[in-house]
């Protein structure tokens, strides 16, 4: 594996609340830089609220880490309907504009699985 994924995959905090913290950053960073409508906005924050209550924003982080750097393009699928992954740029398909659920990705808002994130 090329040397830069190592380093940001080693940088990604073990710590959940760590992780959260430096994903919630790095959404509103992008989002005030590509101007996101109100729409967007409820659907980042009630997306980035359940990625914190099932302590999940590592998965992201890889996930990012993973499709910034040559090779790995982006993610396909169902985290697809993730507005976070669109907004870092590993996913090209914004799930706002084509009213797909976030929820698509779990088997139920209140019992969590993990999911399968393909990058």
């Amino acid at each position: 594996m090329d040397e830069r994924i190592l380093e940001q995959l080693e940088n990604v905090p073990s710590n959940a609340e760590d992780a959260y913290l430096e994903l919630k950053e790095l959404c509103d960073s992008f989002a005030k830089l590509n101007g996101i409508s109100e729409e967007e906005s409820k659907r980042l924050n009630y997306e980035l609220e359940l990625i914190k209550k099932w302590g999940i924003a590592r998965i992201y982080l890889f996930g990012y880490a993973l499709c910034i750097n040559d090779g790995f393009g982006t993610t396909y699928g169902v985290e697809g309907n993730s507005y976070v992954n669109y907004l870092l740029g590993a996913s090209t398909v914004n799930p706002v504009k084509y009213n797909l659920p976030f929820e698509r990705l779990f088997t139920s808002i209140e019992c969590f699985c993990r999911p399968i994130i393909f990058a």
